[in-house]
């Protein structure tokens, strides 16, 4: 893709994207991606205005660096603002992106500290449907709260107040964050008037007004982005441009201009981005050039592009320092102009917490008692020993940055010159003594292992060994335990919870049988066994991730540092099975994808997923959703309903279903009363307020785009008080599923199923269940004691104990019911699949090769 602005072509070492470094980007969900493709080429990247304050985790992002502060202080700086004032009673509203949304979980944790209340926190995105809008404005008016405290996008902010103006509400104090409080565009609605927060500060570059003042016609048209000001700005069609406008004839003034492209009152978020430029061009400087001159033809990698005082600063994990003054915001160290030194400042504060004795009296007492964070997860305050306390961190390091013993160097110096200042008459010798214990090579390398991953491996729900093992992931669970974390130890292993889905435990058992049925074959994969790692993914993007990176990386937890990097991937899966949903599925290929691992999905129908860009890796035995909102639409409007209601799950494949779905029903001439969303994790209220639109509509046609269990929540809440009947239009992700025939209101649904199907040997196998064998698997010993209400030996439930009388054949559950086999049949041929490309791979005409090394994206 060409640059939108061109700089000189010959420059030797160019600023942008995928180059030594590059400044972006201006929102978080932009800046994720971009980051995490810089991340796999060591790409710096120096935003001026992504402020979500995960980006800050050097871990995730380790060549993320910004100009602007992190929102974490911003949430905390406001919350204390709105207490000075004594505002104990207030409303909340965000942005439904990652800035809005973490920005505001910082400050509703902060507010609850200072004792402030909540009266509502809504949530808004300018794409969103119009009604989501007006539900927001509406809960704004009707509120007791005449204060409210706004995360929001200047774009989301002008949305929301002209939908105030139709009917505005009493005067409300505004409470803003620096996205829109610093936008003088704002300053037209009066309801604004007198709003307050936290801005970046003015600033002044010299020239820069008169740069941009000095743009001509002829340069405008050298750029796609200056011809498109231009003409915007003055109404015209600049020579060889195909707008059908009036053509520029040179009079226009840009000096005259009034907007915010002329406007350098303020260059707030210029002067971040003015600072980010000069950081990169500081960074290059040092790597190439010495006192007197620079090396134009020097090669060096991205990574290198900060001399070893600035590397050792970002291996501390000091994005942030404190001046002396702790009533200041931390504020982030400018990369071009900060030295060492002045960066440890807010480690040398570190240093002292937690050390009990006179020597807090060392620094100022007020700064003692701030709370100073390295890489914002690692606090120090737990060991009283300071010395020992800083060494362990500089082991850590060191056993994971070998690479940088100069940075190791400039790190124990500095550590003595700190803990000398408190302990003269013992740092010299302890200090020396750790600095030698560190640095001795047996330290990190007397130990054949050299990396042990943090988590504990996932243990898979089914698994068998073979010579090629498959991986799977299955939505048998709809939850993830929740846990508050302390940070005072160490978390515990993710897992699911909530009711077993039995039919999904159907599903996983079906690519267990259907590997079985691979290796008795003698046509296909002769003499090779196939192995399974069955994971239950709980329908949770974290647990997916996890078990994506497991099957990319292997369960082994410790890793050789003599072994290469083909060998300790060795234990990857050439390729995965799963998973249910869209969301999952998503997540997991954007991992997966990486590494060229093939993943194959038998019910996730997000169009979104066709995309082979995006998901390049990515295979499914089951049709895309944009074939089936199509057909939907083609139904209703065959039985002439032209009145309808929408309601979808709140996830990747309810909205891009529904969004298609609608777009095929506005062509068909299908008005839509009201569309809803809801997801099953949101609180009760959404849910009500959903079945009350319901309720209260007069279309008595409603299509649903829902996963199986948030129509089950949605139909268990319309029961309580019926609606008039409906006639329901289902996708597939329930319309095919016999639960829901319980549901008296579901009568005579109608949809696009998938086809029925004969697996033979299947049913015989699902019920070739014994107390014995169910032990054997977490989660078939979770299906029979929660199938026959008893406990099996070595099972801690405190039900009755399972006596050997329980009959499988008996049971009338969806794990047992083989008289359809849809979606069974779509993970029966997702198996098969993938055993083909295995087979094409390592087997010729008469046999196979299972000594065969190959890569998964040979698959």
């Amino acid at each position: 893709m060409a640059p939108l602005v061109e700089g000189y072509r010959g420059a030797e070492h160019v600023v942008g994207s995928l180059h030594v470094a590059s400044v972006n980007w201006l929102l978080m969900a932009a800046t994720f991606p971009v980051k995490k493709e810089a991340r796999a080429s060591a790409v710096r990247q120096v935003s001026h205005y992504a402020t979500y304050a995960c980006l800050s985790d050097k871990r995730q992002y380790p060549a993320f660096l910004r100009t602007i502060p992190s929102d974490h202080h911003q949430a905390a700086a406001l919350a204390k603002l709105v207490k000075h004032f004594g505002w104990t009673w207030i409303g909340a509203v965000r942005s439904d992106s990652d800035y809005g949304n973490n920005g505001m979980a910082s400050f509703l944790k902060a507010a609850q500290e200072e004792g402030i209340c909540v009266e509502y926190s809504e949530s808004y995105y300018r794409t969103q449907p119009r009604s989501k809008l007006e539900r927001v404005a509406n809960v704004i008016r009707r509120s007791t709260a005449r204060v409210i405290v706004a995360f929001l996008h200047e774009g989301d902010m002008r949305l929301l107040m002209e939908e105030l103006t139709r009917k505005p509400p009493p005067p409300l104090q505004w409470i803003g964050s620096e996205a829109w409080i610093i936008d003088p565009e704002l300053l037209r609605f009066n309801m604004c008037a007198g709003a307050i927060g936290f801005g970046i500060p003015q600033s002044v570059i010299p020239g820069l007004r008169e740069f941009l003042l000095d743009l001509s016609p002829a340069q405008a048209l050298k750029s796609p982005l200056l011809t498109e000001f231009w003409e915007s700005s003055f109404s015209c069609s600049l020579k060889g441009s195909s707008e059908g406008a009036r053509e520029c004839d040179g009079s226009e003034d840009i000096r005259a201009l009034q907007n915010p492209y002329t406007d350098t009152s303020q260059l707030r978020i210029t002067n971040m981005v003015y600072k980010a430029a000069y950081a990169i061009a500081h960074a290059i400087h040092g790597v190439i050039c010495n006192d007197t001159q620079c090396d134009k033809s020097a090669k060096f990698a991205p990574w290198q592009n900060t001399n070893e005082r600035k590397r050792t600063a970002a291996l501390l994990g000091l994005p942030h320092y404190l001046s002396e003054d702790p009533a200041d915001v931390i504020r982030i160290c400018d990369a071009h102009g900060e030295t060492l030194d002045v960066a440890m400042k807010g480690m040398q504060v570190g240093l002292l917490i937690g050390h009990e004795g006179a020597l807090q009296d060392a620094f100022p007492r007020d700064i003692f008692s701030v709370a100073v964070v390295v890489e914002e997860t690692i606090v120090l305050h737990n060991l009283k020993d300071v010395a020992c306390s800083f060494a362990m961190l500089m082991g850590i390091i060191y056993c994971v940055n070998l690479e940088y013993p100069q940075a190791m160097k400039y790190s124990f110096e500095f550590l003595q010159r700190a803990v000398m200042k408190v302990k003269p008459d013992q740092a010299s010798a302890r200090i020396h003594g750790l600095r030698n214990k560190l640095l001795r090579p047996a330290a990190c390398k007397s130990d054949p292992v050299s990396c042990r991953l943090w988590p504990e491996p996932q243990m898979p729900g089914l698994s068998m060994n073979g010579d090629f093992v498959i991986g799977g992931t299955f939505a048998i669970h709809y939850y993830m335990r929740s846990e508050q974390n302390s940070y005072t130890r160490k978390p515990l292993r993710q897992e699911c919870s909530g009711r077993m889905d039995f039919r999904e435990l159907r599903f996983a058992r079906a690519m267990e049988f259907t590997i079985h049925e691979i290796n008795n074959r003698t046509d296909l994969l002769p003499g090779i066994t196939l192995g399974y790692q069955i994971h239950d993914s709980c329908s949770e993007v974290p647990m997916a991730v996890k078990v994506a990176f497991q099957f990319a990386n292997g369960m082994e937890p410790f890793f050789n540092d003599t072994d290469s990097c083909s060998k300790s991937a060795a234990a990857a899966v050439p390729a995965v099975v799963g998973d249910s949903t869209s969301t999952t599925s998503i997540s997991m290929n954007r991992i997966l994808g990486r590494f060229g691992i093939p993943q194959v999905s038998y019910y996730a129908s997000c169009a979104c997923l066709s995309d082979k860009r995006q998901f390049p890796t990515f295979f499914r035995t089951v049709p895309s959703d944009q074939h089936q909102a199509a057909a939907l639409a083609k139904a209703v409007k065959y039985f002439g309903w032209t009145w309808i209601g929408a309601v979808r799950s709140d996830t990747d494949y309810g909205n891009f279903a529904m969004a298609a779905f609608l777009n095929a029903a506005k062509e068909e001439g299908i008005c839509v009363e009201y569309s809803e969303v809801y997801y099953r994790t949101e609180p009760r209220s959404k849910l009500e307020r959903v079945a009350n639109v319901i309720r209260r509509s007069t279309a008595r046609v409603i299509v649903a785009f829902l996963h199986e269990g948030d129509l089950r929540f949605l139909l268990e809440e319309l029961t309580k008080q019926p609606p008039p009947p409906m006639q329901w239009i289902g996708s597939e992700g329930w319309i095919i599923d016999p639960e829901f025939l319980r549901f008296n209101m579901c009568a005579g649904a109608i949809g696009f199923g998938i086809p029925r199907s004969v697996i033979p040997g299947f049913r015989e196998f699902l019920l070739d269940l014994s107390p014995a064998q169910a032990l054997k698997s977490p989660l078939l010993t979770e299906f029979w004691e929660s199938s026959f209400s008893c406990s099996l030996k070595g099972s801690s439930g405190g039900a009755l104990e399972c006596d050997g009388s329980e009959d499988i054949r008996a049971l009338q559950n969806p794990y047992t019911d083989t008289s359809q086999l849809r979606a069974t049949n779509l993970v029966y041929k997702a198996t098969y699949a993938i055993a083909h490309a295995i087979h094409g791979v390592i087997c010729n005409d008469t046999q196979c090769d299972k000594s065969a090394k190959f890569t998964p994206l040979q698959v």
